[in-house]
């Protein structure tokens, strides 16, 4: 793995080749389909007998391995898996075989989990149609599903090629209306490393097509980025729409390398391969400078599920509503959220209710859908939920990776009171006093004797309140009247005069022009204070100054 990204002559792609209808026998043959090396899962959705409820069945293709590379048992057939899988559609009324059936592209060992992986065989990009475009077909025929994926097909090969995306292998139609793109490569093991340059690929093909808005399709991003998913299987037929999911081919087939070489993934930008290497060792699990506390800062999962859920609410409260596109997923991790919030699903459903009055405006019969996300117990990983945020309700996860508040000890809590409440009292004091010295001053313009019982009155205080600033207030009163004449321009120059000369000067036998400018201004007093330092000890008050 050390030198799996090989540097290669890059291709620019400004124009992509051109895709035509291929058999479904020939798209399949590019994943090695039924001619697994390991085992692939083959589902198909089985309606009930009411109608209502949808089990799903699976097929395993290929061999089983347990621990080891040794094949140990050959799994099922391919024909009598499409034999089985009937279904009875929704607009033409026929029970047809081969109806609903989806694919694994990649390989496992056992059973289809991430962590059994066994070969990797593609990347792909899942695209839908929006629930109010179905809603507004009124005639759903194979002509008009083929021209609404061909113009979904349109509008994201646009985006790709701005963003110098290598050209898929081929699509798939879903038969809804949606698209399915496959870059497909010559298969590889899927060892942890492996993996890791999967998911980057799968978020450089996402990206951009990621919060694109006013168009009649979305990214399924989480589909997209789930190495262990499902697709429609090519050359079977879709329920609703009773359309066939047809396929198209026409771009090359890719190596591993080199499709992650083409979107700029190098080997620095991995990960480490082992995991033990993230774990930090005992003794760098506490460091010296972190400060001592009995906070652990852990939390429950109902609180963890409440912080999402507050978030959620909060964000689409200042919007108003949830758009169209985004409420199946609004509703979805909310009751997710709600049924560890609450740990009971009635409970859950009713606040539920109350939510989609306030911000959907759902059906009772539409809700009545979500109802069977409380027959399972749902465990998402923190990037899991950051990516379902992101893609599927366009809101900042940022909130999901902020750091735990540390509680303060209780002397520091003590101490930061006693600041505050210090410091409203000097607040509070300076205020009294101020409003006191005002009512003061207006007071002794009006009369020539104030009492503390007069200014009480007169400022709505006690004479409590008065006689403890009393003396105070004669004080700054007194200062105030002592402090010699300044000229100021503009009430904002200082003394013209030096200290000296303060006592020795009287306003009135100084001619001074004050209509000149400042500078002129300043020249002229600067002569006055020489002319007065000159003749300190002479008779200033009989001379005049020019």
């Amino acid at each position: 793995m050390k030198n799996m990204l090989e540097p290669h002559l890059e291709p620019v792609y400004d124009r992509w080749p051109s895709y035509t209808l291929a058999a479904p026998n020939h798209f399949l043959s590019l994943f090695d389909f039924n001619k697994e090396t390991y085992t692939r899962v083959l589902w198909w959705n089985a309606g009930s007998k009411n109608g209502k409820l949808k089990l799903k069945t699976h097929c395993l293709l290929g061999f089983k391995h347990l621990k080891s590379s040794t094949p140990t048992k050959q799994l099922g057939d391919w024909y009598d898996f499409k034999l089985k899988s009937q279904v009875k559609h929704t607009i033409s009324g026929e029970t047809r075989s081969s109806t609903d059936c989806y694919f694994t592209p990649n390989e496992f060992f056992v059973w289809r989990k991430t962590s059994n992986l066994a070969s990797l065989h593609s990347n792909w990009l899942e695209v839908d149609i929006i629930k109010s475009t179905k809603d507004g077909l009124t005639k759903v025929t194979r002509e008009v599903i083929t021209n609404i994926a061909k113009k979904v097909f349109s509008e994201v090969s646009e985006l790709l090629i701005d963003a110098q995306i290598p050209p898929p292998t081929g699509y798939v139609s879903s038969g809804s209306g949606g698209i399915h793109l496959y870059w497909v490569y010559t298969a590889v093991n899927a060892y942890p490393q492996t993996v890791r340059i999967w998911r980057m690929i799968a978020e450089a093909l996402c990206r951009p097509l990621k919060k694109q808005q006013n168009r009649i399709w979305q990214l399924d991003a989480n589909a997209s980025k789930r190495p262990a998913g499902l697709l429609r299987l090519p050359g079977t037929w879709h329920s609703q729409t009773s359309c066939s999911v047809l396929a198209y081919t026409g771009g090359q087939l890719y190596r591993f390398e080199q499709l992650a070489a083409s979107l700029g993934i190098r080997d620095g930008m991995l990960e480490p391969a082992s995991k033990n290497r993230l774990k930090p060792k005992k003794s760098e699990k506490y460091h010296t400078h972190q400060p001592q506390h009995n906070y652990s800062g852990k939390h429950t999962i109902g609180q963890w599920w409440f912080k999402i859920h507050l978030h959620i609410c909060s964000h689409f409260r200042r919007q108003g509503f949830v758009p169209v596109g985004m409420r199946n997923h609004f509703l979805y991790i909310n009751y997710v959220a709600l049924g560890y919030i609450n740990k009971c699903p009635q409970r859950a459903f009713e606040r539920l209710k109350k939510l989609n009055n306030e911000l959907v405006g759902w059906s009772a019969a539409e809700l009545r859908g979500l109802e069977m996300a409380s027959k399972t117990q749902y465990k998402y990983l923190k990037k899991t939920i950051a990516d379902y945020l992101e893609d599927n309700l366009q809101m900042d996860s940022s909130f999901l990776y902020q750091a735990v508040r540390i509680p303060l000890e209780k002397d520091e809590i003590k101490r930061r009171q006693s600041e505050a409440a210090k410091h409203t009292a000097n607040i509070r004091k300076t205020g009294t006093f101020k409003k006191l010295y005002n009512g003061y001053v207006s007071l002794k313009q009006t009369s020539e004797k104030v009492t503390q019982k007069t200014l009480a009155e007169a400022v709505k205080y006690s004479v409590r309140t008065v006689r403890r600033y009393w003396q105070e207030l004669i004080t700054s009163t007194r200062q105030t009247q002592s402090e010699p004449f300044c000229v100021q321009e503009d009430n904002r120059c200082l003394s013209i005069y030096p200290p000296s000369l303060k006592l020795s000067v009287v306003r009135a036998e100084i001619q001074i022009n004050y209509s000149l400018g400042h500078m002129d201004l300043v020249d002229q007093v600067t002569r006055v204070a020489n002319c007065c330092e000159l003749t300190s000890r002479a008779d200033c008050r009989s001379q005049s100054y020019p």
